[in-house]
């Protein structure tokens, strides 16, 4: 790779660059491309998959111009990129699933149709082509037409999967009182949600990539939570056994795309899919690199992203910009009776925590390493807190015999996140679990309180 960095640039100029600067980048551009390609040609031992000379131009901007694209294009003889089509070339050559490639062919539909005017101008292009055609038109004119059609075809599929997906959030809100509760993770790109997901579910089928976009698919992973490090006792409780055993709370992990900013999210209909989501769950997780400077942005980038579709939660853009407070913003987290509450979450801590102070964090609830497993535990325990909060669950401890069947009754239809040996009875267990409003009354109407643990 080669690193250029820009001292003066005109954004609407054909060149995007000021008149010295073009020149300066042009030759540097030529001389490598075209030395290193003399030497690699000359040099066998080198793999032609793996080259060392430059055989593409990217610039870290939003969106080029069409015609700066071509002059560039033009003068260098190599590809030359922005951020926006990059990320169409990450999608279309990512896509796995019917959904991701639809949206990966749409995006760069959309982007071929938007240069067409100006490409065909172009004397590198229309100096190849006969404008007219034997059928009648010009050949600009009848490609226009095309992609315009094939644009309302891939725009007809999208329609169909999200019909698709409405009916099935429609049934799952039906069945809510049977249904696990959803939790939602997302994040900007690369802030490690499908690592976090591994963490909380020790999944073996999960597989973390460091590469910008290494999810394009929601996928959803069933788990439980368990109960973890074993926790001090003050009444003296001995702990049954080790807690690994312990099934916790189960939920639905949802992993979505991440978000980046300066992109036109509106043509990359991916993100409708994970916005549209984060309408439909019970608790979201914002996951942010904290390891690089600057974190403050992408996550308040996603901030506004959540707000714009209709999930405000506690984000600080959202209240800044009605003068509140820090404590108010916070404490909003769960005062929005509308809006999934939003548990924020600093990752990488195993980088350091050298841009996290005073200043920026409070802005998070939490800090983890998905590496290594810091904070994993108490992000659990958040976890079960909020969604107990938000869901009306309760938490009883049952005290039984050894060997009884309300224990079995309690793995298969509660939440068993607790087993211990009653202090004075050893042959006793008090098993602590959590209720859903129905399993409770169900719980009641079968047994009793008369099996309810005095603490």
């Amino acid at each position: 790779q080669v690193h250029f960095n820009l001292r003066s640039v005109q954004p609407h100029r054909r060149r995007f660059f000021t008149e010295g600067v073009w020149q300066e980048v042009t030759r540097t551009v030529r001389d490598y491309c075209l030395i290193k390609t003399s030497e690699v040609a000359q040099d066998t031992t080198i793999p032609v998959n793996n080259p060392t000379y430059a055989t593409a131009v990217f610039f870290n901007w939003p969106r080029l111009r069409t015609e700066q694209v071509i002059t560039m294009q033009e003068a260098w003889s190599v590809p030359v990129y922005d951020r926006y089509t990059l990320v169409v070339q990450l999608f279309t050559s990512r896509a796995r699933t019917r959904e991701a490639k639809v949206q990966a062919q749409l995006a760069e539909l959309i982007l071929v149709r938007a240069r067409l005017p100006i490409l065909f101008g172009s004397s590198s292009v229309s100096d190849r082509i006969v404008n007219d055609t034997p059928f009648g038109g010009s050949f600009f004119g009848n490609l226009s037409q095309i992609l315009k059609q094939k644009e309302s075809l891939l725009m007809g599929e999208l329609d169909e999967i999200e019909r698709n997906r409405r009916v099935s959030r429609k049934q799952r809100r039906e069945r809510k009182q049977h249904q696990l509760p959803i939790v939602t993770v997302v994040g900007y790109t690369n802030a490690g949600k499908t690592s976090l997901i591994h963490s909380l579910t020790k999944s073996t089928k999960l597989t973390a990539s460091p590469q910008v976009f290494a999810t394009l698919d929601i996928t959803h992973h069933r788990t439980r939570l368990s109960a973890g490090a074993e926790a001090s006792n003050a009444d003296g409780y001995s702990t049954c056994g080790s807690k690994t055993g312990i099934p916790g709370i189960q939920l639905l992990l949802l992993d979505t795309i991440g978000f980046m900013a300066d992109l036109p999210t509106s043509l990359i209909a991916a993100f409708r899919a994970t916005l549209d989501e984060c309408l439909d769950t019970d608790l979201i997780l914002h996951l942010v690199d904290i390891s690089e400077a600057g974190w403050e942005k992408r996550l308040a980038h996603v901030d506004r992203e959540l707000c714009q579709s209709g999930v405000h939660g506690n984000s600080p853009v959202y209240h800044a910009a009605r003068n509140h407070s820090d404590d108010e913003t916070r404490h909003s987290l769960n005062d929005s009776r509308d809006s999934p509450p939003i548990i924020r979450i600093g990752n990488k801590v195993d980088h350091g925590i050298e841009y996290v102070d005073d200043t920026n964090k409070h802005l998070l609830d939490v800090l983890v390493s998905t590496k290594d497993g810091t904070g994993i535990k108490e992000l659990s325990r958040i976890i079960e807190l909020e969604l107990m909060k938000c869901l009306g669950w309760v938490r009883h401890t049952v005290g039984l015999a050894q060997g009884s069947p309300i224990l079995g009754w309690l793995y298969a239809n509660a939440m068993v996140t607790d087993v211990i040996v009653a202090p004075n009875d050893t042959q006793r267990l008090h098993v602590s679990a959590v209720f859903t409003p129905a399993v409770w009354k169900q719980f009641l109407s079968i047994f009793d309180r008369t099996h309810l643990a005095r603490k």
